[in-house]
C-alpha cells in the first residue's frame, strides 16, 4: 500500500483527538503546557536562532519516508516542553516544480506536532534545498540509523543529582529530581556505590566504597516497591552475607524486593523475623555458593521447569524461597513470601543439569 503525503496541520486534529482519548487528564496537561510556554516566552526563553523560521502551514510529512506519529511520545514532550530545548527540525525543499512551497520534514515531526498543538505558528527548521527526489528518505535513514546513543539510565540519574545539588529550591521540588536524590541517599547510607560497570572499571571514575550496584532501573524499581527502609535492609543483607563479592547481585536484589512487596501486600511483613533476609541468604549461599552463578543458574532452571524465559523478580523470588525451604535446617526455617501457584522445580526434584551441578559442586 502506497504511503501518502500529508500536511502537518491536516494531521493535527486526528492527533489531538487521539491524545484526548488516550492520555488521562489530557486537557489539563495541555492547558498547563500552554500556560507555561506563555510564561517562558514572556521571560525571554526563546527558541534557538540561526535557522530558518518557517510558517507551520508549509510543513508537510511524507509518510512513505517518515514513521507514524507516536501519540504517547507527543504527550511526553508536551508535559516537559521548554522552548529553549526545542531543537530545530530538519526538512527538505524539493525543487521539482511541484513541491517548491512545501518543506518535507525528515527529522523532528514529534517536536513540530507538539508546536502545532501548542499553537505555535512559526517554527525553526534547518532546510536543505535539493532536486534529489530520494533525499528525504536518505536523510531519514541516516538520522535514525547512525548509531546515535540514547542517554543511559545512569546518565539521567547523574544529571538529576546535579540539578538537586546545584539547582534552586523550586527545581528540587521536581519529582524526578527529588526521587533521584532519595535513591542516592539510600545507597550512600548503605555505603554502596551506585554506578555502572564501565565506571567501576575506571580507577579515575569509580567510587571509593567496597561494594557497588550497577542497575539503575532496578534501583528505581526497588525504591518504588520496597520503599526506603526496606530497601536499606535488602542492600545491607546482600552486602553482609556476600561480603566477598564486590557487586551487589541484581538477581538476589530483585528477588528480595519482590518478597518485600508480597509481604507488604499481604500484611505479613511485621510477622517475619527482623533478620529474615539475612537468614534466607545465608542458607542460599550455603547451598549454592556464588551469588552471580546462582542468578544465572536460576534463569536456566526456570526455563527448564516452566518452558519460558524467566520473569525476573517472580523467578528469583520463588527460586530463592524453594532453595531456602529445601536446604534450611528445621530450626532455621520460616515461611518466606512468595508467589502462590508458581513452582520452579527445586522442591519437585525437576532440576536442570547446571543447577544440579551448582548444588552438587558446592555441597560436596
Amino acid at each position: 500500500m502506497q504511503r501518502e503525503k500529508r500536511k502537518l496541520l491536516d494531521i493535527l486534529p486526528e492527533v489531538q483527538i487521539a491524545l484526548s482519548n488516550t492520555i488521562k487528564g489530557w486537557d489539563g496537561i495541555l492547558a498547563g503546557a500552554k500556560n507555561k510556554l506563555s510564561k517562558d516566552l514572556a521571560k525571554g526563553k526563546n527558541f534557538p536562532q540561526g535557522v530558518q523560521a518557517i510558517d507551520i502551514s508549509k510543513i508537510w510529512i511524507d509518510y512513505s519516508v517518515q514513521r507514524d506519529i507516536k501519540h504517547k511520545h507527543v504527550a511526553k514532550i508536551i508535559e516537559r516542553f521548554d522552548p529553549r530545548i526545542c531543537m530545530p527540525a530538519a526538512g527538505v525543499k524539493l525543487l521539482n516544480g511541484q513541491d517548491d512551497d512545501r518543506i518535507f520534514v525528515y527529522d523532528g515531526q514529534h517536536r513540530l506536532m507538539t508546536c502545532a498543538i501548542l499553537g505555535i505558528e512559526e517554527i525553526q527548521v534547518c532546510v536543505i534545498e535539493t532536486e534529489e527526489k530520494t533525499f528525504p528518505a536518505y536523510a531519514f535513514e541516516v538520522c535514525n540509523d547512525s548509531g546515535i546513543a540514547k542517554a543511559s539510565k545512569e546518565d539521567i540519574h547523574r544529571t538529576l543529582l546535579y540539578r538537586w545539588e546545584h539547582g534552586t529550591d523550586h527545581e528540587r521540588e521536581d519529582p524526578r529530581v527529588k526521587k533521584a536524590h532519595k535513591i542516592q541517599t539510600v545507597f550512600d547510607e548503605c555505603e554502596i556505590d551506585l554506578e555502572g560497570q564501565r565506571i567501576r572499571k575506571s580507577d579515575k571514575l569509580k567510587g571509593e566504597k567496597d561494594h557497588f550496584f550497577s542497575h539503575f532501573q532496578y534501583a528505581h524499581f526497588g525504591f518504588d516497591e520496597a520503599k526506603g527502609q526496606e530497601l536499606k535492609k535488602i542492600l545491607n543483607a546482600i552486602k553482609t552475607v556476600y561480603k566477598d563479592e564486590e557487586e551487589i547481585d541484581q538477581g538476589l536484589y530483585i528477588g528480595l524486593v519482590d518478597q518485600v512487596r508480597i509481604a507488604r501486600s499481604e500484611q505479613d511483613l511485621e510477622d517475619l523475623p527482623d533478620d529474615w533476609m539475612e537468614k534466607q541468604l545465608k542458607v542460599i549461599k550455603r547451598a549454592t555458593g556464588n551469588a552471580k552463578n546462582f542468578t544465572q543458574c536460576t534463569r536456566e532452571q526456570w526455563q527448564h521447569h516452566n518452558g519460558t524465559a524467566m520473569e525476573g523478580p517472580k523467578g528469583m523470588c520463588n527460586t530463592m524461597r524453594e532453595v531456602f525451604k529445601k536446604f534450611a535446617d528445621k530450626e532455621e526455617y520460616f515461611n518466606v513470601p512468595h508467589h502462590q501457584n508458581c513452582k520452579v522445580g527445586i522442591l519437585d526434584e525437576n532440576i536442570c543439569a547446571r543447577f544440579q551441578a551448582m548444588l552438587s559442586g558446592h555441597r560436596s
